[in-house]
């Protein structure tokens, strides 16, 4: 989506394309807004995009990362404004993709079970769980591994074919259809 409707101007701002901002109202809607403006359109597609530079860390770690480089604190009390929550429904369901989604999820779950090995003493009597609890990671890695591998296979075969977004978007599958109308 980003580069579709979202343009970028010289000096880094996030711009709506006039031509499909009826297509995307709830972004328009943050976008227009005085006290959410480009910022927080900002925020959004980097917290959010697939392609997005912050794409690899887990999302509540995406969420502090955006906030500080655009607000300078972990987090901004807009984020949670009715329209932010629209606009970020909306941006994650034209973007869609199964794949992505299940590999977000491994990501995060990962975090917490690097958490709770962290917290783990080793003893004795524990000394054959902690190796257990470490194969299982490995395998479970390794699986991440494989549907990384899987998701690039897909983005590359999508730029062979002339289309790096996979099938039409969203604002694309619009745009077609308005045109068979007229």
């Amino acid at each position: 989506m980003f580069g579709t409707i979202i343009k970028t101007d010289s000096s880094g701002e996030l711009k709506l394309d006039r031509k499909f901002i009826n297509l995307c109202p709830e972004l328009f809607s943050v976008y227009k807004d005085k006290n959410l403006g480009s910022k927080m359109l900002r925020y959004i597609v980097n917290v959010y995009d697939n392609n997005s530079i912050y794409r690899h860390l887990p999302l509540d770690v995406r969420k502090e990362d955006v906030s500080l480089s655009i607000w300078d604190k972990k987090e901004h009390p807009r984020a949670k404004h009715p329209k932010v929550k629209a606009a970020i429904e909306l941006y994650q369901y034209v973007q869609y993709d199964p794949l992505k989604d299940q590999y977000d999820a491994m990501i995060n779950k990962n975090k917490e079970k690097i958490r709770v090995y962290n917290k783990m003493d080793i003893t004795n009597n524990n000394f054959g769980d902690i190796i257990d609890f470490e194969t299982k990671m490995q395998k479970s890695t390794e699986g991440l591994e494989k549907l990384r591998e899987r998701i690039q296979a897909q983005e590359e075969e999508r730029q062979i074919m002339g289309n790096t977004s996979g099938d039409l978007s969203f604002i694309e599958e619009m745009i077609l259809k308005r045109d068979r109308e007229l």
